[in-house]
């Protein structure tokens, strides 16, 4: 699932740079225009596909998944679960969001 996840955020950001990190056990993805703008963190029962600043992202049917403040998840327990357009159109609106973290960030404490 990590792998087919992998290659539909570099579909969607050719130019993207990845970077594992150790600590969170995860796989961060920062565009060279926006920054860092999801990640993957594989557990051992699921693989969840993360939005640092989701909860400004789209999400008219309610798929994003989390209550935090800020960050929203697509969680996958098994490939098939993966719908590529609907993981296409996030990671699209997740690149949308203006470029300056602080600009992201301030949207997110008016929520």
């Amino acid at each position: 699932m990590v792998d087919r996840l992998r290659k539909i955020v570099f579909e969607i950001s050719p130019d993207a740079s990845e970077k594992a990190n150790m600590g969170w056990r995860s796989i961060s993805f920062q565009d060279p225009k926006m920054g860092y703008f999801c990640g993957i963190f594989p557990f051992e029962d699921r693989v969840e596909l993360i939005f640092e600043f989701g909860v400004l992202l789209p999400d008219p049917e309610g798929i994003l998944q989390g209550n935090a403040r800020q960050v929203r998840y697509l969680r996958f327990h098994e490939p098939r679960e993966i719908r590529v357009g609907i993981t296409e159109n996030f990671l699209k609106a997740a690149l949308d969001l203006p470029p300056q973290h602080s600009f992201r960030r301030g949207l997110t404490q008016s929520l």
